[in-house]
């Protein structure tokens, strides 16, 4: 250990040629750094000490000002959990859509209870009868078009029904058997 106190030039030598060497723990390195940044060193030694001084205040300045980052981005970061969040254009958004909604229902129960009159869409009755008996032609057509469907569906239900009451008698019949 280096004790201020008693520290001649010779020891404090032998401790600088051991820190160049690399030979120090890193507690010894510390004791020495401190020593020579609060201490009156022998000219023949000055070099050495602006030297390692100067390399740790390096260190130190470096390992300084990256927790001081790390701190600013940390207080940053704080900042903006805490702050609301806007965001303009949503807000606009909502409110023309709701707006829009609202003349749009104004619009819709106002033509509903608009009174409706009937009117003529054919000039002669001849169109009616021609228009009538085409509308009468397509439903006709889609009824038994339907009509076919639901045959199809009876016939293939009495084919089901006599599958099953096939099955139940053989199934009756292998029951007696055993």
């Amino acid at each position: 250990m280096i004790k201020e106190y008693d520290m001649d030039a010779k020891r404090l030598e032998e401790w600088i040629e051991r820190y160049f060497n690399a030979e120090l723990s890193i507690d010894e390195e510390r004791q020495l750094v401190h020593l020579l940044a609060t201490t009156q060193v022998p000219a023949h030694l000055e070099r050495d000490k602006r030297l390692i001084l100067s390399l740790h205040a390096d260190a130190t300045r470096e390992h300084t000002t990256a927790i001081q980052h790390l701190s600013e981005q940390i207080d940053e970061w704080a900042a903006q959990e805490h702050r609301p969040i806007r965001h303009p254009f949503t807000t606009r958004l909502w409110r023309v859509a709701s707006i829009a909604a609202c003349a749009l229902f104004v619009i819709g129960i106002s033509l509903q209870l608009r009174p409706s009159t009937p009117r003529d869409t054919f000039d002669t009755p001849k169109e009616a009868y021609a228009a009538t008996y085409e509308a009468m032609l397509i439903f006709s057509s889609a009824l038994n078009k339907g009509s076919n469907y639901a045959n199809m569906a009876m016939a293939t239900g009495k084919k089901v029904e006599r599958s099953v009451s096939h099955q139940l008698e053989t199934f009756n019949n292998f029951e007696n058997n055993n």
